[in-house]
Formats: structure tokens, C-alpha cells, sequence
């Protein structure tokens, strides 16, 4: 029986690894997707997309999900792409209340999905971010 308990516990053990490991390669692109902006200075601006450019590029995406959302309410897809559009929208203007409107679609998904542990620390991560932002001083 011991031996058994054992092998238990190292499963247990891989197991942890490994979703802590899934876990860090799914929030990295999201960390790379905030942070990117700060570096993009150094791309050359024949090459940059007008920032006017981008965000009317992104309110079209959401508008469009948002469409599909009115028929199919629990879309998972668009449900995603609301989220995704709106945190690209934060991420270029800086846009709280884009943070905190991406909060009711994904707390859609996480009501289908919720033993996704990804959707679950993104929302906790949305949260923080939405408060540290709310709490900064006005210029």
C-alpha cells in the first residue's frame, strides 16, 4: 500500500508541474500582450498602424462578436474574441473600463468551462489589474 501511496503522490507531483507549467505558457503571451506596447517605439513608423487605425480595427472585432453574442449568447468563440478584443483595446489606450467590460464575457466562459484554471487566473489577473488602474491618480 505504501508503494502505491507513492506513486500517487508523484502523479500528483507531475501533475502540479505541469499545470503550473501550462499555466505560466498561457499567461506569458498575455504579459508579452501588455507589455508589448512599451516597446514598439522602436519599430519604424512607416511600419506602424496609426493608433486611430488600430482601435476602429479592434471596435469593429468586438461589435461584430458582440452581434453574435445577441443571438448566440453563450458562443464560446465570440465570448472569447469580446475578451481578446477588448484587453487589445486596453492595451493601446489604456482604457480601464475595457478591462472591466472584458470581465462579463469571460466570466461566461469560466460558467461553462469552470474547472478551466486558465480562465480563472485571467479574470484574477483582470481584477488586479482593473484595480491597480483605478487606483493610480488622474493627471
Amino acid at each position: 500500500m505504501s508503494g502505491q501511496s507513492k506513486f500517487n503522490s508523484r502523479q500528483i507531483i507531475i501533475i502540479s508541474v505541469m499545470i503550473v507549467g501550462f499555466l505560466g505558457f498561457a499567461v506569458m503571451p498575455l504579459l508579452n500582450l501588455f507589455n508589448g506596447l512599451n516597446n514598439s517605439s522602436s519599430v519604424p513608423q512607416a511600419n506602424r498602424t496609426t493608433k486611430e487605425d488600430l482601435l476602429k480595427k479592434l471596435g469593429e472585432q468586438e461589435k461584430s462578436y458582440q452581434k453574435i453574442l445577441e443571438r448566440e449568447p453563450k458562443n464560446a468563440f465570440a465570448l472569447q474574441r469580446v475578451v481578446d478584443a477588448r484587453l487589445k483595446i486596453y492595451q493601446v489606450n489604456g482604457d480601464v473600463t475595457m478591462l472591466q467590460k472584458s470581465l462579463a464575457p469571460l466570466g461566461e466562459l469560466i460558467r461553462q468551462n469552470p474547472k478551466n484554471s486558465t480562465l480563472v487566473a485571467l479574470k484574477r489577473q483582470i481584477e488586479l489589474m482593473a484595480d491597480r488602474e483605478g487606483k493610480k491618480p488622474a493627471h
